[in-house]
């Protein structure tokens, strides 16, 4: 977790400023090191400030498109879902299970607790379909997809734009 509610703040809003002035991660860890050095707290490992960036940078992205695709004229466009995920050798077993599933946005609430992110350095995204793409033989309900595609702890509600630590 982040050493302080104090440095909670500030990389959340660091997370602000780099999504509003397309700044790097370089950038956003080079500030959050800066501040734990005024608070006195001991530098992040590399790792985890890159962790908590990418996370929280994709789950922002994920909360914006979500809501794009939810507006009236996009939901009756494109009512369909799927989930895709980057598949390559650090894809966990989670996004493996959901990469490709197909939800129906108009019957199934339930679909956006696969929204990614679904786990730190998630790299799985949602792509909306028209029904012409889709086959019914294809849509899945929420409520069929088993344990293998449950999201980590943390993980199992649409993405926010709070912090994640």
């Amino acid at each position: 977790m982040l050493a302080s509610d104090s440095l909670r703040e500030t990389a959340f809003d660091e997370l602000a400023r780099v999504i509003d002035e397309g700044s790097t991660m370089a950038d956003f860890a080079r500030e959050l090191r800066t501040q734990e050095r005024s608070l006195g707290v001991t530098q992040s490992d590399p790792a985890y400030v890159e962790t908590v960036f990418r996370t929280n940078m994709s789950a922002s992205y994920a909360a914006g498109r979500i809501h794009q695709m939810s507006t009236p004229a996009v939901l009756a466009a494109m009512p369909y879902v799927q989930i895709r995920a980057v598949v390559d050798g650090r894809t966990t077993s989670i996004c493996r299970y959901l990469d490709g599933l197909v939800f129906n946005r108009r019957t199934d609430p339930g679909w956006s607790k696969y929204a990614a992110p679904n786990h730190f350095n998630c790299r799985t995204g949602e792509v909306p379909l028209p029904a012409s793409r889709v086959s019914p033989s294809q849509v899945i309900h929420s409520s069929q997809v088993d344990a293998r595609g449950e999201p980590a702890p943390g993980f199992d509600a649409p993405p926010s734009l709070g912090l994640s630590a």
